[in-house]
């Protein structure tokens, strides 16, 4: 949910629901900052080698490889649990 509210004159009465649904335990209103700052800190805890301090490489990807979703394989498990997924692209030859 991102975007900023009050610039559109409030929340579309269709996402009403998402939005109560998504704030039932409270909102904490300096979230995007927050959420700066701690992947600022986890970037830094993460910071890569040496050479790639000294050459300024950026190490974002490097930091979070760990989390990263691997598309190929999720699609894979979902079309195999007979979920349909129509926007993803058609099957290639030779798969199940």
């Amino acid at each position: 949910m991102g975007g900023k509210p009050g610039a559109a004159g409030g929340i579309p009465s269709a996402d009403g629901a998402l939005y109560s649904h998504a704030g039932r335990y409270g909102v904490e209103g300096g979230i995007r900052q927050t959420l700066a700052a701690e992947d600022l800190e986890w970037r830094r805890d993460n910071n890569g080698r040496i050479l790639e301090r000294l050459f300024n490489v950026n190490v974002y990807f490097k930091a979070y490889r760990k989390q990263w979703l691997d598309q190929q394989a999720e699609l894979a498990r979902w079309r195999k649990a007979g979920v349909k997924t129509p926007s993803a692209p058609p099957r290639q030859d030779g798969e199940e």
